[in-house]
């Protein structure tokens, strides 16, 4: 309900008369359509004063960083009233305008289900008129839950949940765009329910950027609430992802225990502040009762394993060394029960990060003091200078409508020295664009339909403008007069298909193996990380565009499809091309599954005639054994029963036990034998026969990440 209170961009797309002969692949122009964008939209005042009645205290939610909530009631074209939380700016700072904007500038770009969704914003002329509208998570906060008027208990199943959610929406902040974000107020009230118990981090008003190499902000990061901060941000005026860290550390011992954190202060004088909660599950686990510190209203009816898992994890992210803590990478494989030890590819704060076994001892029993805060540095903290910001200049990051001249303009008429290769559905062109605001080279992708595949114009529009990964390929932008084409960022370094079989020079293994954990990250993000699941459909070498550093991004989404997750629609799964919705429990497309390139289709699409996650992990295995071994996969049909060669060359060298006999000669053994053997061997697991013996991508890709594998 609440997409029908966004703004829409209306793209109208013309089309000749019927009477136009036909060409296999031909120009045309589709049927009259409109495609609907949601963007974050611009409310007047005075609308959103008759939406919550004036603000009435009866209206009122609760209080974030810098304001109050309001429930409010917007009026959609249907007239259907929408529920949507409204947040009204206190100017209780000079810097309130500046954080009223950061709030609008980052949540404008950020897309994930376990975030609260930012629908639109209002600046009504003074100070006390800044406002941002929400969705409406219905099943209040979780403070709320764990120590509020709520009239039934949390149940542990509901409390690890919500850990591995919140777990999930910091993980997305911090590694799935291209700068990490800091939330840096990380605590129950600013993390909502909704109904089904799925929890949604909101509360964006001091979130900042932090540029690659950057590793930290000074200067502001004396900032959150007293009991979940980082006392590092104190000593050190420095904020981190390990600050966040400690945030989610201390919050997990909340859910945990069902206690409060409180600071205590231990001397007059110099103030010296310790968090009791942390000390009291530290010195329990010190003792080796850390259960004991369970929450009593449980009356013990939950998993003893996840519940010290939980705990000891959150010990790790309270260390007192930012450099023993955990990323959220880490913390969520070890939430997720799936081993001790993780190997990461990019520690916290780039520094040496120690594995589990050795950084546990270091847990207890002795609690750790925290540091002193003097006077002092309290007085200088609080008299920096605040810079006022009188005027907003807000612009949000929205594909753009160019026009077809602009276009032909930047890439020389589409000469053929501007094209760059061939997608789903078009070929694509390096173009040089004169707009400031937009990258000075692009690529532009000329799409070429058929009648019935307008659709698919329609959905890689829509679903890649919805997208915001640093591993997928951003879109830019559109264009739909008299012809049509779509604006990509341009990655600079050629396809994996280039660098793996064409004239680019070869890859070595680092490299191989960083596009892995690459790939796996953006397919992990479009089944996991958007509020609906999204299948790619043709995951392959072409489609993985690779960046100066070898940094991979995933594109061409013209096969992409949605999984909705919620139930307010069956669709009709007759034409190609149609964003399709799933009952849940359903679980897969039928009736448009034959579609994607031969050799990365899973076989199961061709048998049953569906598509699901499961279909994107096949190709997903043989893109691993692709880039392992060095070797195109290629299908031989025997029987009518087509067979992947490339699969039963490597199952066939694994079940010899010479699996690294299959490694692309290429390398003349300079690689990693466990990398090189893991990656092999999790490809195999992915192009299992029967779908329900393939790893999901998160499952794929901890194993990928040195943990423990099954055997075959």
């Amino acid at each position: 309900m609440l997409s029908a209170v966004h703004p829409l961009i209306c793209l109208t797309i013309v089309l000749f008369s019927d009477d136009v002969p036909l060409r296999p692949l031909v120009e045309v122009m589709p049927p009259p359509m409109e495609i609907e964008l949601p963007v974050a939209r611009k409310f007047s005042y005075h609308e959103l004063t008759l939406a919550t009645d004036s603000f009435s205290e009866d209206r009122k939610l609760g209080a974030g960083s810098f304001g109050a909530v309001y429930r409010g009631d917007l009026r959609d074209r249907r007239r259907v009233d929408a529920p949507v939380a409204v947040k009204k700016f206190t100017l209780l700072l000079k810097q309130t305008r500046r954080d009223f904007v950061t709030e609008i500038m980052i949540l404008g770009q950020l897309k994930h289900r376990n975030l609260v969704k930012l629908i639109g914003w209002c600046d009504g002329g003074g100070d006390d008129k800044l406002l941002l509208v929400y969705e409406l998570v219905t099943n209040r906060s979780l403070d709320d839950h764990l120590h509020g008027s709520s009239e039934r208990l949390l149940t542990w199943p509901e409390r690890y949940k919500i850990v591995l959610g919140i777990g999930f929406a910091i993980e997305y902040l911090h590694t799935g765009d291209k700068d990490a974000i800091l939330h840096r107020d990380i605590k129950p009230s600013n993390v909502m329910l909704d109904d089904a118990f799925e929890a949604k981090l909101g509360d964006f008003g001091l979130v900042r950027q932090v540029k690659p190499g950057q590793g930290s902000l000074r200067g502001t990061a004396m900032v959150g609430s007293w009991e979940y901060m980082d006392p590092k941000c104190i000593t050190t005026d420095s904020a981190t992802t390990a600050s966040d860290m400690y945030s989610f550390g201390v919050l997990l011992l909340e859910i945990a225990t069902g206690k409060r954190p409180r600071v205590v202060p231990q001397d007059d004088e110099e103030l010296s502040l310790r968090n009791a909660l942390v000390d009291s599950v530290r010195e329990s686990y010190g003792k080796g009762a850390v259960l004991e510190m369970a929450d009593a209203r449980l009356n013990g009816d939950l998993d003893e394993r996840q519940m010290e898992r939980v705990m000891l994890v959150g010990l790790l992210c309270v260390h007192q060394d930012r450099r023993n803590r955990p990323g959220i990478r880490e913390a969520v494989n070890l939430l997720s029960n799936l081993g001790h030890q993780v190997c990461l590819s990019q520690p916290p704060d780039d520094v040496p990060f120690r594995p589990l076994v050795e950084v546990m001892p270091h847990l207890g029993p002795k609690p750790q003091s925290h540091p002193i805060i003097t006077r002092r540095l309290l007085r200088r903290i609080m008299r920096r200078p605040r810079r006022a910001h009188s005027m907003i200049h807000i612009e949000l990051e929205v594909a753009r409508t160019f026009s077809y001249k602009e276009l032909s303009a930047a890439t020389s008429n589409f000469s053929e020295d501007r094209r760059l290769g061939a997608g789903s559905f078009g070929v694509v062109y390096r173009g040089e664009l004169q707009d400031p605001r937009m990258p000075p080279v692009v690529a532009v992708k000329k799409v070429m339909l058929l009648p019935h595949q307008t659709k698919d114009f329609v959905t890689e529009i829509i679903t890649v403008r919805q997208l915001s990964h640093r591993n997928l390929v951003k879109l830019l932008g559109w264009c739909s007069g008299g012809k049509l084409l779509l604006v990509y960022e341009l990655v600079t370094n050629g396809s994996l298909d280039d660098h793996l079989h064409g004239s680019e020079g070869l890859l070595t293994w680092p490299e191989r193996y960083k596009i892995v954990l690459c790939v796996g990250a953006a397919i992990d993000y479009l089944h996991n990380g958007y509020r609906n699941c999204i299948l790619h459909r043709d995951i392959k070498p072409s489609n993985v565009m690779l960046d100066d550093d070898f940094n991979a991004k995933l594109g061409d989404f013209g096969l992409a499809r949605q999984l909705m997750l919620d139930d307010a629609f069956d669709a009709k799964l007759g034409d190609f091309g149609l964003v399709r919705q799933v009952k849940p429990g359903q679980g897969s497309l039928r009736g448009t599954t034959m579609a994607g390139s031969w050799g990365y289709v899973d076989p199961k699409c061709i048998t049953t005639d569906s598509a699901t996650t499961a279909s994107d992990m096949y190709s997903f295995g043989v893109l691993l054994l692709e880039i392992a071994t060095g070797e195109r996969p290629w299908v031989v049909d025997e029987e009518l029963s087509p067979r992947n060669a490339l699969v039963d060359a490597v199952r066939e060298s694994y079940g010899k036990g010479a699996v690294l006999e299959m490694a692309d000669a290429r390398l003349n053994g300079d690689f990693d034998e466990r990398q090189m053997e893991r990656v092999m061997l999790v490809g195999l697991l992915c192009v299992e026969l029967e779908r329900q013996h393939r790893p999901n991508i998160k499952r794929a890709v901890n194993l990928l990440s040195d943990l423990s594998l099954p055997l075959l």
